[in-house]
């Protein structure tokens, strides 16, 4: 429930991955192995093409996953 009041707001918030990993309570490395999944939803942006985490999106990504999580086992 925290999560989804979270991601109610309108506007397009986009996390670091050091967000991320706060945000859910998890490690960097966590979320830099999720992101190996080409469906994992992200942005990259500046010069540096950094990695951000359209926070919605990304949300309903773990969301989906976790519903079905024995058939990526």
């Amino acid at each position: 429930m925290f999560l989804k009041q979270k991601i109610q707001n309108k506007k397009l918030q986009l996390l670091s991955i050091p967000q991320t990993a706060r945000l859910l309570n998890v490690k960097r490395e966590t979320i830099e192995m999720w992101l190996q999944d080409p469906e994992v939803p992200r942005l990259f942006v500046g010069r540096s093409k950094q990695v951000r985490l359209p926070q919605k999106q990304f949300f309903e990504y773990l969301d989906s996953r976790a519903k079905d999580w024995p058939q990526y086992q």
